[in-house]
């Protein structure tokens, strides 16, 4: 008793709105009000402990009594409630029933709200108090007898039904599941929540708390509650059904200002009414409503509150309707339990007539269907029928024809308007509104009418009578109207009229035109031109503004004319005025001042041109003075024409005296003007003389000259004129630059007759024209001759612009940048080199180079794109041009992050335990740094239940217990941290676990599944509960286990007792059995010894280890003699794995003993051999399967009656194996997708996919390697359909297989899928031109007689290129293969094979290695033709074999490999000694590259490796090759040499005429990059050219030096440093070797030997290793 009493006061736990007063209760209205009492579902020992004790309880008034809450002696609170029954036990424990409508904000999924625990929150005066409930979903029409109702707002209709828990714990006091404590709410929560639920200063009401539908016995006591917030404050009104609430019903209604819940705003605006009914009775019953109203609107609620009595129906008044419209009745019914409201009446079953709840609605009223009698007749279960009958009436509102004004009235015309009712109830009355107003008298319209129509007459319209009229007609039955425009039309007339006006020349004007009229006229301007007239308007000149005046904002001469000014509204007559504008022009010159100059004798012409208005006159005068007349040689003529007076002064034999100033001035009405004429009469000086160029630089010219004749007139400077020599325009030095060198005053002693003056500022590598002229104070004299200046070489100037990096994926940076500006190059551009380097900051850490690394591009070429980087590393840059000079300055360092990728790496150390039963506390480590390839975003646990191997379901037929398991997909939860809690678990269910680290990338890799258990909890009640009389004196019960056992059951715990007897309830114990169960029947007990003819409730409880669950609800019966045939069984649905076994349960009860039989379907079980029956009856099904599944009846029948249910019996088989396919492959990851099949109720809840390296040599690729790789697995969820797998060898091949795990099992594996990895060298197979940026063939640059591999592009993924071979590839029989020399091949990045035919298609096959497998791949590259051309790629290739991969795996492959490598280790060591003995024998038959002795030798070496071209001339000249590369040691900034484009070198002399007939001149021209050079030996004799192959392994001395002086390491060949000079074709010289004589097989390696990261750097370049690309 004493926990019940206490629930009251939890359900009415603080005043004002949330006081509730049972058994009417506060339900709010949708949408959640402010401030709602908040619900949660938690676990019963996580209630707070700190509790308030209520020590005393004080009634009040029989009405009902408050009850004041106290602690110690001090009273905290007051609340209040009604009573509903009189049963008093003590002081303390009274028996309450209550509904307190609260709010539930937060139910979990629909997994869990038919079972678990719910706390509820609320915060009065300084205390946080929550209680717990045990609660269940019931629909809302559902009577029950809980403690609490809880109304919800995410399941629309649905309501919980709730007891408060009273917790069995040694350590607390016994406080009925209330606990509070002290709580301060923060202040920033408390400003969001006013800021929240700001309300503007007026405000339409709004309901806050309503009554809900409640039905009660007579005497009960009601109060009906509604409250609203409005400003002003609102006011209630009651009814009942739809009437004012009689006085003799005794109903009293209270209303009052009240304090609100916080954030509803101040007490003044909140407004509860109440409605009490001391004693209810059954004419109490009906539809109440109340209706709150303000100045700005009104809100009503409605509910019905119905008391246990007979029906019948209130007096209705009669019913008027409106035909066409709709029409709502209700019956006034009071009574219950009723079990059917009808309306008869009217045309009978018509769609139009809706019925429900009593409300008859009838859409689209008939007159002649509708009216008359309807009836409402009200039955009651019991058969009890009240009627009433209502007169409907149907009235027909008016409908008006159409008022229109005649067209086109205007001023003091006469006019009438007729407003006439075509149909609709008479009587009719009209009434007239001018724009919505009463026609005023001063208008003078009289009115007329009859019974159906009425005028308006109009005897004289004038613009007054302009306005919208509106003819309005009401009956009884509603109003209508009809509405018109009268326009009464006015001519034009003027406001302001244009007059003819002038203006000066250049000035502004405004010509107004302005006219009035109705409509408003419209205004136009044109303008007369001979017998044309051209219409002005906004965007004319002039122009015509908005308000219709003409403006000139410049006046100008065309400007002057006629002008026309209309005013039309189409009223006639139309405006219409004619002016003229006149524009005045003033004396004026178009030019201020003039110079003239003349030489000496001359007849000079000064000329002045005047405009203006006539008359016009002009006047000369020569330094303010007249002009004399008696000077003859001085005469003036004067001539009109279109372009006004000119006036002209001419001079005859002009001298000295005739220069200065004249003026020629003109006048006329309008004003006067000046214009000046300066004339000066001189000689030209001469030019230059001795013009010359003294010296060169890369950016200037130096030139000197002697004085000239300056023509008697002081020389004031000289202009030197310079331009580029590669203008091909005749006028080409119109634009030239020009360098003015001024004349300083020379004393005497100092005097020289020469001039100097240095150009600078200009281009390196150029070629100029130069030239000058003298120039005095009035003349310049003729130019000299032009001089041709070369400048000098230098590098680029300026860096490359516009460089920018992109990141497009994960490992590449993709560079793009312009070339410098041309005049920046300082020569020819060659190409560019590119550097990078991991940087935080974008600088140099520490000032040095280490970890920087640089490629070349070649050419012209202004992109590049760097790989294998780094993952979500920040790179800086930078980028420099280079030419033959040497390398520019470098770009400033751009900084570029590569792109995030995902983890590669799961969670570390990932751990769970768990902390309740509905909850589960997981922790891991982050993975390791390396690993995360990003930033990480956090961390997401995947989690799903695991199904048991034995998997049964079943569900209650027509009930709602049901044990069906939710979506069997994983939940998945993002976490920031490294621990969290999963909450709204299931209680002892075994979870699945994975965790996952993520970036903006995507998912990473998950850490290895973990498993973990929650706790127990109390099971929930039984499924269902039966309760059968079985004799006089004993009654069987049975039931269901709990759709949520939450945990193994123990016993179950059976309370019975008698209806109508205060005694406890009676309890039996019945335990759990063992083995498997019965579907169908949990478990059943015989109560025996119970009275005769007893009526008694029986419920049952189920007990676990975790205590007593929810007790079901009471079933009653009563105990006869007559005992019909009765089961204890429930048919449900059940669910089964494919294959395994099923009992089904049949108990029975009767007396006498029922007889029973099973049917599948509609034919008896007998003799079936997948069945059969035990010695209880039941039925065992040995394997379901599709041909055992269906319905299964269990019937029973004796004298009295009979019963059956029906089991139906399903099974769901496993999934079916995975459908596996490639969707991408990479170097190191593959990319899966699948597709599954599986049963609707079992659903893949997991996939587990297996992949092992295989070997592929046979092609099959499904045996596992010889290695025995261990075989990994990976783990997703059962939504998931694709998955990447990583950390993959490159080149290799897998073999997957996926499984799909359900609770029905798990599918066979799947059809293995062999995944093969991209190798390490890309091939690519097609045809064309074209070639894939992708493959290795594109890292491949060729030039005439060179092919150059760039490692770092042709050979991916971390492998090591480890041999290189090649051969021609068009030739018709295949050659063998030739060995490329690797030695240059540093940090893997350059192979060059040089000595090639021009022209030719060549094969390269490459050899790699990596960790587990060495590979073989065989590409095709092109030299070019010597005139740069590139060859079209054929069709197709001679066949060479495909990828070829070789594992490491077993012991036979090592040991041959040992023993090929020993063979070709024993036959280098023959070739070395081989190369030696032919080195001693031939050195007689080389020459030594520069002479025939040492000290010319060493000579040669000298001049080779300076500047000194004058060591030894004589050797150079009959060298039959010259070096490309000038091994200057110009700076140390210096990246590429080459010849200087353009120079010219002779071949010849004394020591070349035993072998040459002639000198052989040549020339080199701009560089291309396919004149990279071949590499040639040097040779003394050219009929020793069939020596070639020995020849090719000797160097000479020169070269080794040259070479040294660039390297840190050992000179080795320096084959590759010469060009080589074409001979001409003896009889003796047509031996063996190639075109040229020459050729090389080790290419250009040794040039870039070297450390980069030892010296070199983005600020200084030196020869190192290089990448070169075309």
């Amino acid at each position: 008793m004493i926990p019940v009493l206490l629930l009251v006061i939890f359900a009415v736990l603080s005043p004002g709105p949330h006081c509730s007063c049972a058994p009417s209760s506060l339900r709010p209205t949708l949408p959640q009000p402010p401030n709602a009492k908040r619900c949660r579902r938690v676990p019963p020992n996580s209630v707070t402990a700190n509790t308030l004790e209520v020590d005393k309880l004080r009634f009040g008034n029989k009405g009902g009594f408050i009850m004041w809450v106290y602690r110690g002696e001090e009273k905290l609170r007051a609340e209040c409630s009604e009573r509903d029954t009189t049963r008093i036990t003590s002081e303390r424990g009274e028996q309450y029933r209550s509904t307190s409508a609260i709010n539930v904000t937060n139910i979990l999924s629909t997994v869990t709200q038919n079972v678990g625990i719910v706390a509820m929150h609320e915060e009065k005066n300084g205390f946080e108090c929550e209680t717990a409930m045990q609660c269940r979903f019931i629909k809302s029409s559902t009577l029950h007898n809980h403690t609490i109702e809880l109304y919800s707002t995410k399941f629309v209709g649905a309501k919980l039904a709730c007891d408060v828990l009273n917790f069995a714990r040694p350590d607390v006091r016994q406080h009925f599941g209330i606990r509070c404590s002290l709580v301060t709410v923060p202040s920033s929560v408390r400003s969001f929540k006013r800021k929240r639920l700001k309300r503007s200063p007026d405000s339409r009401p709004e309901l806050v708390y309503t009554f809900i539908e409640q039905a009660v016995q007579p005497g009960a006591q009601v109060a009906l509650k509604c409250s609203a917030v409005g400003e002003p404050p609102p006011r209630f009104r009651w009814a009942l059904d739809g009437q004012p609430i009689p006085s003799h019903l005794g109903a009293i209604i209270t209303e009052g200002r009240e304090s609100g819940p916080s954030g509803l705003g101040s007490s003044s605006n909140y407004v509860l009414s109440t409605l009490s009914l001391s004693s209810a009775r059954v004419e109490h019953g009906g539809r109440y409503e109340c209706r709150a109203t303000n100045n700005h609107g009104s809100v009503a609620h409605a509910a019905r509150l119905n008391v246990y009595g007979p029906p019948y129906i209130r007096a209705m008044n009669a019913v008027k309707a409106v035909a066409g419209s709709e029409v709502t009745v209700w019956c006034p019914y009071y009574g219950f339990p009723i079990d059917s409201v009808k309306w008869e009446g009217g045309a009978g079953a018509d769609p139009r007539y809706q019925q429900m709840d009593g409300q008859l609605t009838i859409n689209n009223v008939d007159r002649n269907r509708d009216k008359g009698g309807w009836i409402c007749s009200v039955l009651t279960p019991g058969g009890e029928l009240a009627r009433r009958e209502v007169q409907m009436t149907v009235v027909s509102p008016p409908v008006l024809s159409p008022i229109v004004f005649p067209p086109g009235l205007r001023a003091g015309d006469r006019a009438q308007l007729t407003c006439t009712v075509t149909s609709g109830d008479m009587p009719v009355y009209f009434s007239w509104l001018k724009d919505q107003m009463p026609i005023s008298s001063a208008l003078q319209v009289d009115e007329r009418g009859a019974e159906f129509y009425s005028m308006l007459l109009f005897k004289s319209l004038t613009a007054a009578h302009s306005g919208i009229y509106t003819c309005v007609v009401t009956n009884t039955a509603g109003k209508a109207n009809m509405s018109a425009e009268l326009a009464i039309k006015v001519p034009p007339y003027w406001q302001i009229e244009p007059t003819d006006t002038a203006v000066l020349l250049n000035g502004s004007l405004t010509v107004s035109c302005e006219a009035r009229g109705h409509p408003p006229p419209s205004i136009y301007w044109t303008k007369f031109a001979g017998s044309t007239e051209t219409t002005l308007g906004g965007v004319s000149d002039p122009v015509v503004l908005t308000n219709g005046s003409l403006r000139l904002e410049s006046a100008r001469a065309e400007h002057s004319g006629k002008y026309r000014c209309r005013a039309e509204n189409g009223v006639s007559p139309a405006l219409s005025k004619t002016l003229t504008i006149h524009v005045n022009e003033p004396a004026r010159f178009e030019t201020q001042s003039a110079n003239v100059t003349a030489k000496l004798g001359e007849t000079v012409r000064l000329a002045c041109v005047a405009r203006g208005d006539s008359p016009l006159s002009t006047a000369w005068s020569h330094s303010g003075r007249a002009l004399p007349n008696s000077d003859y040689r001085m005469s003036i003529s004067e001539t009109r024409s279109a372009d006004g007076l000119r006036s002209e002064l001419v001079i005859e034999r002009a001298d000295r005296r005739d220069s200065g100033v004249y003026r020629c001035q003109a006048s006329n009405l309008y004003g006067r003007s000046d214009h000046f004429v300066h004339l000066a009469v001189q000689e030209p000086p001469e030019p230059p003389a001795n013009f010359r160029v003294l010296e060169t630089t890369s950016r200037s010219v130096r030139l000197q000259w002697r004085r000239p004749y300056d023509g008697n007139s002081p020389v004031l400077g000289y202009v030197v004129q310079y331009r580029k020599h590669d203008s091909t325009s005749s006028d080409s030095w119109r634009d030239a630059d020009t360098h003015n060198v001024s004349v300083s005053a020379h004393s005497t002693d100092s005097y020289s007759e020469t001039e100097s003056a240095t150009i600078t500022g200009l281009e390196p590598a150029t070629a100029y024209l130069v030239r000058a002229r003298t120039v005095t104070a009035q003349f310049a004299s003729a130019h000299t001759r032009a001089l041709l200046a070369l400048t000098l070489h230098e590098p680029p100037s300026r860096a490359p612009i516009s460089l920018r990096a992109s990141a497009p994926r994960s490992s590449t940076i993709e560079l793009a940048w312009q070339a410098p500006p041309s005049s920046s190059w300082n020569g020819e551009l060659l190409g560019y080199t590119v550097w990078w380097w991991p940087s935080a900051d974008g600088s140099l850490a520490g000032g040095a180079n280490v970890g920087m690394e640089f490629a070349t591009v070649r050419g012209q070429i202004t992109k590049y794109i760097i790989e294998g980087l780094e993952h979500y590393t920040r790179y800086s840059v930078s980028v420099r041009a280079f030419n033959s000079a040497g390398a520019g300055p470098a770009t400033a360092p751009v900084n570029t992050l590569t792109q995030e990728s995902v983890p590669s790496e799961g969670p570390r150390a990932v751990r769970c335990r768990a902390v309740s039963p509905q909850s589960l506390k997981v922790e891991w480590s982050p993975p390791p740094a390396h690993a995360h390839h990003g930033a990480l975003l956090g961390y997401k646990l995947l989690y799903r239940p695991e199904h048991t191997t034995e998997w049964l379901e079943w569900e209650v037929r027509g009930n709602g217990g049901s044990n069906l398991g939710a979506g069997a997909g994983a939940e998945v939860k993002r976490v920031a941290g490294v621990e969290t809690l999963l909450l709204a678990l299931r209680p002892h269910t075994n979870y699945t676990v994975q965790a996952l680290a993520y970036t903006a990338a995507g998912d990473g890799v998950p850490a290895h599944p973990i498993h973990c258990t929650t706790q127990q909890d109390v099971p929930g009640s039984p499924a269902a509960v039966k309760v059968v009389a079985t004799s006089v004196t004993s009654l069987a019960v049975s039931w269901l286990p709990p759709s949520r056992p939450n945990g193994p059951l123990l016993y179950y715990t059976v309370f019975y007792r008698e209806l109508g007897r205060d005694r406890p309830p009676q309890t039996t114990t019945v335990q759990v059995e063992d083995g498997d169960p019965f579907v169908g029947l949990g478990g059943s007990t015989e109560l025996r010894s119970l009275s005769e003819g007893a009526t008694y409730e029986a419920w049952v409880a189920a007990h676990s280890a975790a205590g007593e669950g929810e007790p079901s609800a009471p079933q009653p019966a009563t105990t006869t003699s007559r005992a019909r045939a009765r089961l204890l069984s429930f048919g449900v649905w059940a669910r089964v794995q494919c294959g395994h076994s099923l009992r089904l349960a049949c108990a029975w009860r009767g007396e006498p003993a029922p007889r029973t039989r099973w049917l599948r379907g509609d034919r008896p079980v007998t003799h079936d051999p997948r069945a059969h029956l035990t010695n209880l009856g039941h039925l065992a099904i040995h394997e379901v399967d599709a041909s055992t599944s269906g319905n299964y009846t269990c019937s029973a029948r004796n004298t009295f009656g009979s019963e059956e249910v029906t089991y139906r019996v399903e099974c769901a088989s496993p999934p079916a194996p995975p459908s596996l396919s490639l969707d991408h492959a990479a170097h190191t990851d593959a990319r899966l997708t699948w597709q599954t099949k599986h049963h609707p109720a079992a659903p893949p809840h997991g996939f587990t996919i297996w992949w092992v390296r295989v070997r592929d040599d046979t092609g099959d690729g499904l045996e596992p390697s010889g290695r025995s790789e261990e075989e990994r697995r990976i783990e997703t969820g059962g939504e998931a359909a694709s998955v990447v797998l990583r950390a993959l060898s490159c080149g290799a091949s897998y073999s997957v297989r996926a499984v799909a795990h359900s609770r029905a099992g798990s599918s066979p594996p799947s059809v293995p899928l062999l995944v093969k990895t991209k190798p390490p060298v890309l091939v690519w197979e097609g045809g064309g031109e074209e070639r894939p940026e992708e493959g290795a063939e594109a890292a491949v640059w060729s030039n005439s007689s060179a092919l150059a591999v760039d490692a770092r592009r042709a050979v991916r993924c971390g492998a090591r290129l480890v041999r290189l071979q090649w051969r021609r590839a068009d030739a018709a029989a295949a050659p063998a293969w030739r060995d490329a020399d690797l030695t240059s091949l540093h940090h893997h990045r350059e192979v060059v094979i040089g000595g090639l035919t021009s022209g030719a298609w060549y094969a390269l096959r490459l050899w790699t290695a990596t960790e587990s497998a060495r590979h073989q791949a065989i590409i095709y590259a092109a030299t070019t033709t010597h005139s740069g051309e590139r060859l079209r790629r054929p069709i197709a290739f001679q066949s060479e074999g495909s990828q070829i991969t070789t594992t490491n795996g077993t012991a036979d492959t090592e040991r041959v490999l040992g023993a090929v490598s020993l063979a070709f280790a024993a036959l280098a060591a023959l070739a070395v000694t081989a190369l030696l003995l032919v080195l001693v024998a031939k050195r007689s038959t080389l020459w030594p590259c520069g002479g025939q002795t040492d000290e010319e030798t060493r000579r040669c070496s000298h001049s080779v490796a300076s500047t000194d071209k004058s060591v030894c001339p004589e050797q150079q000249n009959i060298r039959n090759c010259q070096h490309d590369y000038k091994h200057d040691k110009l700076s140390p900034a210096s990246d590429v040499y080459e010849i200087s484009p353009y120079a010219t070198f002779a071949v010849g002399g004394e020591a070349a005429a035993a072998t040459l007939d002639h000198t052989l001149q040549f020339r080199t021209f701009g560089h291309r990059d396919n004149d990279a050079p071949p590499h040639r030996p040097c040779r003394k004799h050219p009929q020793r050219h069939r020596e070639r192959a020995e020849v090719e392994k000797h160097h000479s001395e020169c070269e080794l030096q040259q070479l040294s002086r660039y390297e840190k390491v050992r000179p080795r060949h320096c084959a590759g440093t010469s060009y080589c000079v074409p001979l001409p074709h003896h009889a003796g010289s047509s031996g063996g070797g190639s075109g040229g004589g020459c050729g090389s097989g080790g290419g250009l390696s040794e040039v870039y030997a070297g450390d980069s990261s030892a010296e070199s750097g983005p600020g200084s370049l030196s020869p190192r290793t290089h990448h070169e690309h075309s």
